[in-house]
This record gives structure tokens, sequence and C-alpha cells, in this order.
């Protein structure tokens, strides 16, 4: 019991201790420092990434790292956890790119299939409520779900 705690007390320090440099570093940066030299006293390396995505982690920068820099402007820094907890990442994001318009990529596709399926749903839905409020019917859900989906109506 006594190793766990001291074993937790030492990650939470370590933890600590890199949150206070990573934030160091960044006030350097803010201040009109370079990156590579406020990161070079503490022999930290400065790498440039480029093609990243949405959602996925690269290299070092975690998935709420990648977040972290899409809500961050051209020439901001800012900091994040890395993909290997206790470490800290600071960034400075120096080019936006803003991919082509594909109409035919899959993600397009997928998009609009989502889109369209939705719109058809609203639709539908609007309609029922209008027989149900206007003309004074009432449709059995569970008839109408088995005529739907093919299945069987649940009670």
């Amino acid at each position: 019991m006594k190793e766990q705690v001291e074993t937790r007390w030492r990650d939470q320090e370590i933890a600590t201790r890199l949150e206070a440099k990573a934030t160091a570093i960044l006030d350097k940066i803010k201040g009109g420092t370079p990156l590579a030299e406020a990161a070079a006293p503490d022999n930290l390396k400065a790498e440039t990434l480029s093609g990243i995505k949405r959602g996925e982690g690269a290299g070092p920068l975690s998935a709420a790292a990648v977040d972290a820099v899409f809500h961050t402007a051209k020439d901001a820094a800012g900091k994040a956890d890395a993909s290997t907890a206790p470490e800290q990442v600071v960034f400075r994001v120096t080019d936006i790119l803003v991919p082509k318009f594909d109409p035919d990529s899959a993600d397009a596709k997928r998009i609009a299939e989502t889109l369209d399926r939705g719109l058809s749903e609203a639709l539908y839905a609007e309609y029922i409520a209008y027989l149900e409020n206007e003309v004074g019917v009432t449709i059995n859900q569970n008839a109408l779900n088995q005529v739907v989906s093919g299945g069987a109506a649940t009670e």
C-alpha cells in the first residue's frame, strides 16, 4: 500500500513539474521567443508536423492535442497533453491548409448519405405529426416500425 501511495505521489509530482515547464515554455513563446530557442535550454527537441487530421493522434500529439491545435489560430501557440502521459506538448500553428472539397471522396459520400437520411426522417416525422394532428388519425408505432424495418413488431 505504501509503495502505491509513493508511486502515485511521484507520478503526480512529475505531471505537475511537466505542466509547469510546459507553461513556462509557452509563456516564452507567447513573449516572442521562437519555439526552438524556448525548448533548447532544457534539451527538448522542436519538430514540425504536417498533414495532421482532426480526431487522430499524430506523432507525439494525442487526439486531444490535435483537437487543441485545430482550435488554435495561425501563428498562435498552445499546449496540451502528449500521446504518452504525463508528457506535455507545446506547439505553435505555423500554417493552416484547408483541403480541397472532393464530392467523390468516401467522407463526402458518407456525409451526404447521413444528411439525406436525416432529412428524410425529419420530413417523415413531420408528415406523421401532421396526420395525427390535422386528420385525427393515430399511428400504431410498432406496426409502422415493422413495415419500415421489415422486422417483427415489438410490444
